[in-house]
């Protein structure tokens, strides 16, 4: 086993463990420098260390911590241990005997329920209620700036042919995108990032991790991100045979629209009522949420393949009627 220096320097800065205390490093896929350490006294930690061109480290634990202190949000966030004195890691507690989201058959009813109560807890934290120092307003869609959907005709030429057809399925949605970032307000504290692999399940408990996009803004995104992981991962099931249309693949479903359809009411049943208008708003989040993952895996492909094609078509129907969509699937 190779454990890197500057994860050990990052521990050992802690002062929670000695190079010669780690017995096991497992580097986590799809999270950058990220890593989960088992230590000789049985202890297992997550280091999450500092990237170029992403927020510090403190300013997330900063966060976590503050969202471990306030009443009725305990346990929400996963437990911050230390960070480190040059302030380039952040070491916390970590799930072992938890069960990680990776798939669909993980986001059963009791653990959507469970997110959902634990964003409606969270969401109850507003602007002035509590004194928190640290957190800061998010930009739309918990982006600082919409640099994803402004790209100018001249840039779209330099993006591989799989973004650009994403772009061109997803054009009516252009406009809707921008009032939606227009309407956003910074009126609660969200995560700003909810999918299945920032979260941990113990049962009907959930901690949510990566508070990187965590603060004042628009619960509704933290909603419509949940909705369109819930879309993203069923989607993952369908077999999408070559020639098929979307009428085949739905009726030929592995798992059927109506599982679908439960798993997203539970989520929303364990955050509590929502109005007519605010389902169509969370509708139209999760067609954002699902843009999102369309053009990011158009950044990678010179063609899209199925799933991506569906991805971007079905963002672009939540976008353009969610008022529609919203009574199918919410």
């Amino acid at each position: 086993m190779i454990i890197d220096d500057p994860l050990l320097a990052a521990l050992a800065g802690t002062g929670l463990a000695a190079p010669d205390d780690v017995r096991a490093v497992r580097h986590l896929p799809g999270r950058a420098l990220c890593s989960q350490v088992g230590l000789a006294d049985g202890r297992l930690l997550f280091v999450k260390r500092a990237r170029p061109g992403r927020p510090a480290v403190t300013g997330e634990a900063g966060v976590v911590r503050a969202v471990n202190a306030l009443p009725g949000t305990a346990a929400i966030a996963p437990e911050l241990l230390a960070v480190d004195v040059a302030g380039s890691a952040a070491v916390y507690r970590g799930y072992q005997d938890w069960r990680t989201l990776t798939g669909w058959p993980d986001v059963g009813p009791d653990v959507v329920g469970a997110i959902g109560a634990a964003l409606a807890r969270l969401h109850a934290v507003r602007p002035g209620t509590h004194p928190i120092d640290g957190i800061a307003p998010t930009g739309p869609f918990g982006r600082p700036t919409l640099d994803w959907a402004a790209v100018t005709p001249a840039a779209l030429a330099a993006f591989p042919s799989g973004f650009r057809e994403v772009w061109a399925r997803a054009a009516a949605t252009h406009t809707i995108v921008d009032r939606l970032a227009a309407r956003w307000r910074p009126s609660a504290l969200i995560h700003g990032d909810v999918k299945h692999d920032n979260v941990v399940a113990d049962g009907g408990r959930v901690v949510l991790l990566d508070w990187e996009t965590a603060g004042w803004g628009d619960p509704l995104w933290d909603l419509g991100s949940l909705v369109g992981n819930l879309v993203q991962l069923w989607l993952h099931t369908l077999r999408l045979t070559p020639g098929g249309t979307l009428e085949s693949w739905l009726s030929g479903a592995p798992v059927p629209l109506d599982e679908l359809r439960s798993r997203v009411r539970a989520a929303l049943s364990g955050y509590g009522p929502l109005t007519p208008a605010d389902r169509g708003l969370v509708a139209a989040h999760a067609g954002v949420f699902l843009l999102q993952r369309a053009l990011a895996a158009g950044l990678l492909a010179e063609r899209l393949d199925a799933p991506g094609v569906l991805t971007a078509h079905l963002a672009a129907q939540l976008l353009t009627d969610p008022d529609r969509t919203a009574p199918m699937l919410l």
